[in-house]
Order: C-alpha cells, then structure tokens, then sequence
C-alpha cells in the first residue's frame, strides 16, 4: 500500500508484474484497498467502455489534479505586453531588418487593408510608415494600385491647431473594403449656377469620372480658367467631398496655414440639401495646378454597405491589425463611439463560437475578443518565451515608425519605464527585438532611449540606419549629406553614457554635441 503513494495510473496486471506476485493476488490487494479509501478506480477501461481498469493512489490523485489546475489557470492566464507585441508584428507581418520580402506591390495592398481608414499627414504615409512596412517602396507603387482601382483613398483637413495651421490627412481603403468611400455614378442635371464650384461639381456629376482637361474643357472659362479649376478641385478634395486616382495633388508643397475665414456666398444650388452642404467648402490650402491635372476625379459617395456589414467589417478590421477586439484597440483605431457599436457583433460571433471572450492581453482591460487561433498563438508564444534559453535570434530585429498606427507602444501598452521620454513622432524610431522594445531612436539620432537587450544595442542602431538611408533615397535626397549625430541617451550626454562604446564600434566619432556618424556616399 505504501508503494502505490509514489506511482501514477496502474492496473492490477501491471502491479503483478512490478511486485512479483500473481494477478489474482494482485487484483484482490488492489479492491481491498479501494474499498479502504486508500486506492482510487477508474470508472471505465482504458478505451473507454469495459477492460482492466486502472487504480491510483488518493494522494497521487489530490497532486495530480492540483497540478492540472495550476497548468489550466496558468494557460488562461493573460500574456504580458512583450509576448503580445511578438504576436501582434508577426500577425501584421512587418517585415525583420533585412528579411528578403516578395512582390512589394503586394505587401502594400496588404499594409493598405492593414491600415484602412487610419487618417494621417501625406508625407507620413509616404515618408514613414510604407517604407517601413515595405522595404524599397517608391510612389509609383502606390500609384499602381490607385490606377488600377484596387485601392482608393480620400483627404480632409485636421482642426487647426494654436497658431492656425490646418494640417492636410490622408486615408486609404482597399476598393471592396465596406468603408471605402466610391466615386459616384454619372447622372444628368440642369445647367449649374454661374459659380465655379457649382461648375466643376455639375461636370464630375455628369462624367462620373473625368481627367482635369475634360473638367477644364467643360467648364474652365466659365469657372475662371484653369487655374480656377484647379483650385476647385483641390479644395473638394481636401473637403472629402472629391476623389482622384492619383497622389500627386497629396505629394504637392502647400502653405500650412489656412487661408483667413471669409463669408461664403447664401446663394442656393440646385439639387439636394446634401449637395449644397457638400458645397460649402473650408478654406483648403491653395496648391499648384499642375497637382490637379494628374488622374480622374469624381465625386465620392459611402458604398452601398448595410449596417451589419460595416459593423463585422469593423470587428474583422480589428482582429487583422491588434489581434483582439476591445476598447483600447477600438480607441486606439479611432472608431467613433468605441467598441459599442461593434458590441452586438462581437457578442454573436462569441455566441457562434468564432470568438472568445476573456482577458487574454495585461493591460488591454477586462473585456477582450480573440478568434481561437489568436489566443493559442499567444500562450504558444508565451510558452515559447518561458522555455527558450539565451536571448532571442537578432533574425527577430523589427524597425518601425513610432507613429505607426500598428505600433502598440505609446498607445496600447506603455512606454517602458526609466528609459528617457519617446514619443510617437512620425520621425521616430522604434526597434523591437521579437517583442521586447530594444530602442527608440529621435529623427536623425539625435536622442536614443535605451530599453534593454544590451547585446542587440549595436544591431539596432545599425536598422535605424538602414532605414533611415532607405527613406531618404526613396525620397530622392542624397544620404551622404544627411546630418546624423547622437546627442544624448536616456536623457544624459552620449558620451557619458552606455551606448558610447557600440556607437565607436560602429564609426560614430565624437563632436562637440556628442558623436556624429559620416554616411557614406555610395
């Protein structure tokens, strides 16, 4: 009897032939005990219907089923942030720091439905966050995609800030995504009003789609002329209210400032009260005309999408970019109202069995969404992270925009602590060594913050200096000019501080302000 307290499962045959005995004798020891409390019986065989069953001691079976539920809540426990950030850039497939990719048209369709509906600065787009998610991207990729109509995107103008600025935004949608806002089917109106919005607004109703010769053509001498035109249209275009298929008009230099506010005209247009309103354009910063005679323009019009389909298309555009649906995503995906009006959705999706509910990420609140996969991935991550020695392969080096949408740090989950003050700045840097954030890094390195993973240090600056050669021959700049100097880290003088020896072995020299590095011109 005292034996059996050490051992797992056992059947009496089994028992015979450990202790030497014969099995009847075996098999009446093993009922005398369980009728005495000592032993516990299976209800059924091993398969489940009859045969031996097998006997395990009540102390074994008490450790045994304390270990089970430690290992049950153990895997319902929520991962920590490191572990989601590992699952969160390998589910958006950012790419690692120099990881040879596919088709980069691809990857930027993929980051365009990644990121749908996300409104920020043009040269933020085009400057940061695609060269990030696509290595060697260039504009003429995105024209591409807006050519050929898989991919749309609109403009609007930010609320204008302290000293009067009024930032332009741009937002893009794959075509058939239920968000995309569509160019509007031709129709037939009376003549328009003498005014030249009227005017140009009467021709894209008409055309459906129209070049800016053909909306020149139609209406540029009783609009005022060209220059009027396009003027017109700029100023529809960055209201919302017009399309175009191009992203010359976002790529044009134009003042900051707005225009001061002027009284608009009472007068009233023909058609709807819609169209009227649409009419009564903000002060859109004034561009040149060679910005508008580049791709057709429309009218936008929201698609023909039911709400149910704009509400499961919110919780999948949700689970695609953070893997879990809760309020802090929804906030941080800047849908209006929260994660209300995605709740019904999500509650029949759960109730489907498509979703779990619990807490699955610490930090991210008490009521969380994932799909199944998403959840195992997660723990299997984590489990991973517990099991694995030494650190993690520097194959697992990401570099990404701060101010990237997809970028969890600064939004989803905080800052580490002690580590200088990063921003996201859209400027910035960012460096994660498979979820552990390794650095933040200032535009041109003027300040470094230093989070961890002291032996990915030298690796990491080496990525943001890829990246940063990367944007700025993407945007046709010469490299070798380029003004790169680390002035502080953690807040402190870089010469007093940690990174000094890496930045050496790396060719930084120091200067006055602290080391500066010489890039090369070829």
């Amino acid at each position: 009897a005292g034996g059996v307290a050490c051992h797992g499962p056992f059947s009496a045959g089994e028992a015979a032939r450990s202790l030497g005995c014969g099995p009847a004798v075996a098999a009446e020891s093993v009922a005398r005990l369980t009728r005495d409390g000592a032993l516990l019986q299976a209800p059924f065989g091993p398969d489940g219907r009859g045969g031996e069953r097998d006997s395990v001691a009540a102390s074994v079976f008490r450790r045994m089923r304390a270990r089970a539920r430690e290992r049950a809540v153990g895997a319902a426990a929520p991962v920590d942030g490191a572990t989601y950030t590992a699952s969160l850039l390998e589910l958006q497939q950012v790419p690692r720091a120099g990881e040879e990719v596919g088709d980069p048209v691809d990857l930027l369709a993929d980051a365009v439905a990644l990121l749908e509906g996300v409104f920020l600065p043009p040269e933020v787009w085009e400057g940061t966050v695609f060269p990030d998610r696509v290595p060697g991207y260039r504009p003429a990729m995105l024209d591409e995609l807006l050519a050929s109509g898989d991919v749309v995107w609109q403009g609007r103008l930010a609320p204008p800030s302290k000293d009067g600025e009024r930032r332009r935004l741009a937002a893009f949608w794959p075509t058939d995504s239920p968000f995309a806002p569509l160019p509007a089917r031709p129709e037939a109106l009376d003549d328009g009003e003498d005014d030249p919005r009227a005017r140009v607004w009467d021709v894209l109703a008409r055309e459906g789609a129209a070049s800016f010769a053909v909306v020149d053509a139609r209406c540029g001498e009783a609009a005022g002329g060209a220059a009027a035109v396009a003027e017109t249209l700029e100023a529809l275009l960055w209201d919302g209210v017009c399309l175009v298929d191009s992203f010359d008009a976002a790529r044009s230099k134009a003042p900051g400032r707005a225009a001061a506010p002027r009284r608009r005209s009472r007068s009233r247009y023909r058609g709807h009260a819609a169209r009227r309103a649409a009419l009564a354009l903000s002060e859109a910063p004034a561009v040149t005309p060679a910005a508008a005679t580049s791709g057709r323009w429309s009218l936008a019009c929201p698609s023909d999408a039911s709400d149910t389909e704009r509400a499961c298309a919110l919780v999948e555009s949700l689970l695609d970019r953070y893997g879990v649906a809760c309020p802090a995503t929804a906030e941080a995906a800047g849908v209006p109202g929260g994660l209300t009006q995605a709740y019904p959705v999500l509650k029949a999706m759960e109730g489907a069995g498509s979703l779990l509910r619990g807490t699955f990420v610490e930090g991210l609140g008490p009521l969380q969404f994932a799909a199944a996969d998403t959840v195992e991935a997660l723990r299997e991550a984590r489990d991973g992270a517990e099991g694995a020695e030494g650190p993690v392969a520097t194959r697992d080096l990401r570099v990404l925009c701060s101010a990237d949408p997809g970028q969890p740090l600064g939004s989803l989950l905080p800052w580490p602590e002690g580590a200088g003050r990063p921003k996201r700045s859209a400027d910035s840097w960012t460096v994660f060594l498979g979820g552990m954030p390794v650095l933040w890094a200032a535009p041109r390195l003027n300040a470094v913050s230093l989070f961890g993973c002291e032996d990915a240090w030298g690796r990491a600056v080496t990525a943001v200096l890829e990246a940063m050669e990367a944007r700025v021959r993407a945007q046709g700049r010469s490299w070798a000019l380029e003004r790169v100097e680390v002035r502080s880290v953690n807040g402190d003088a870089v010469r007093e501080g940690p990174l000094a020896p890496v930045l050496a072995g790396l060719g930084f020299v120091p200067t006055p302000d602290g080391m500066r590095f010489y890039p090369q011109p070829y």
